[in-house]
C-alpha cells in the first residue's frame, strides 16, 4: 500500500513536471512567433518607407525647369497647409521631402488629416514624386507632369481635351518627353479601428495617397508601428548635418514652387513596432531613444525598435 502511494506521488510529480515544461516550452515559442511577427512587420514597414524615400524628387526626364501649373483647379478636399492652398501643396515638386516635427500639420475641419486619426507626439512624412513609368492615358481630374529635358510643367487632366501647356517642346538635343502622373504621400502614425470593441486599437503606419481622380486616400501600411521619429541631413559646410525639422520654406500659391536653399541628402528614420495584444502576466519596462522624442513604456506589449539612414538619389 505505501509503495503503491509513493508510485502515485511520484508519477504525479513528474507529470506535473513534465506540464511546466510543457507550458515554458508553449511560452517560449510564442515569444519566439511574436517576436518574428515584429520583425517581419519592422522590416516590411522600413523596406516601404526606404523605397518612397529614394523615389522622392523623381522628375521624369526634366533637368531643367518647372514652370507654374497650368491649368490646376484640384478638389476643394485635400492636404493644405497655413497659407497653402490644395493646388500649392500639390504643386512643390521642388520640395520633395518635408515634415513635421511631433506635431500633425493638416488638422482642422476639411483638411485631409483629422485629429482623431493621428497618433501625438510622432513625426509626420511627406514625400513627392513621378510615377517611375510614363501615363498611357489620362484620367480626367488627375495630377500629371509634362516632362521634357530642359523644362516641365504640372497640369490636371480634363475629360475633353489635354490642357494647353507652355507650348511645343523644344527637343534638347534628347527627344525626350513624356507625360507622368504625379505622387503625393503623407505619412503619419494612426490607430487601426478593432473589430472588437473589448480589444485595444492598434496602431499602424498609414499614408495619404494622391489617387488618379485627384483625391488622397487613406492608406494602411503596416499594422503595429507605433511610432515613427525622423530626422533630415543638410549639406553644411561640406558636411551632412542632421536636423529633427526642417526650415521653414517661403510660402507661394500655385503658381510659385518654392523650394528649400539647402535639399535634404539624407532621412534618418526610426519605427518602433509593438504587438497587437499585451502578453499575460509580462511586463516591460524601457525606454526608446528616438530622435528628440525619447519614448518610455511601461506594460505588457512586446515591442521592437528599427532605424535606418536613407541617402536621397534625387
Amino acid at each position: 500500500m505505501v509503495e503503491t502511494m509513493v508510485s502515485l506521488s511520484l508519477g504525479l510529480l513528474l507529470l506535473l513536471a513534465l506540464l511546466a515544461l510543457l507550458e515554458a516550452a508553449s511560452s517560449h515559442a510564442q515569444g519566439s512567433e511574436r517576436s518574428a511577427e515584429l520583425a517581419s512587420t519592422g522590416r516590411f514597414a522600413l523596406a516601404a518607407l526606404q523605397g518612397e524615400l529614394r523615389q522622392a524628387g523623381y522628375r521624369g526626364y526634366t533637368a531643367g525647369s518647372i514652370h507654374p501649373p497650368n491649368p490646376f483647379s484640384p478638389p476643394e478636399q485635400g492636404c493644405a497647409l497655413p497659407g497653402l492652398s490644395v493646388a500649392a501643396f500639390l504643386a512643390r515638386l521642388e520640395e520633395p521631402v518635408w515634415g513635421q516635427d511631433n506635431a500633425n500639420p493638416f488638422s482642422g475641419a476639411g483638411n485631409c488629416l483629422h485629429a482623431a486619426s493621428y497618433v501625438p507626439g510622432t513625426d509626420v512624412l511627406v514625400l513627392r514624386c513621378l510615377a517611375t513609368v510614363a501615363a498611357s492615358g489620362l484620367a480626367p481630374g488627375g495630377v500629371y507632369f509634362y516632362s521634357a529635358y530642359g523644362q516641365g510643367q504640372m497640369f490636371m487632366a480634363e475629360a475633353a481635351a489635354r490642357p494647353p501647356l507652355w507650348g511645343p517642346l523644344p527637343s534638347q538635343g534628347l527627344g525626350l518627353n513624356a507625360v507622368f502622373a504625379v505622387q503625393v504621400f503623407v505619412y503619419y502614425i494612426g490607430n487601426s479601428s478593432s473589430s472588437d470593441s473589448h480589444e485595444p486599437a492598434v496602431p499602424g503606419l498609414w499614408r495619404l495617397v494622391l489617387l488618379a481622380d485627384g483625391h488622397m486616400e487613406r492608406q494602411l501600411v503596416a499594422s503595429g508601428v507605433e511610432r515613427m521619429q525622423l530626422q533630415y541631413a543638410l549639406a553644411s559646410g561640406g558636411q551632412l548635418v542632421f536636423h529633427d525639422s526642417l526650415p521653414s520654406t517661403p510660402v507661394g500659391t500655385c503658381d510659385v514652387v518654392s523650394a528649400l536653399a539647402t535639399p535634404v541628402r539624407a532621412v534618418r528614420v526610426w519605427l518602433l513596432v509593438r504587438s497587437a495584444r499585451p502578453e499575460p502576466g509580462a511586463h516591460h519596462a524601457q525606454s526608446y531613444a528616438m530622435g528628440n522624442q525619447p519614448y518610455q513604456v511601461d506594460d505588457g506589449y512586446r515591442r521592437a525598435l528599427f532605424s535606418s539612414t536613407v541617402v536621397l538619389r534625387n
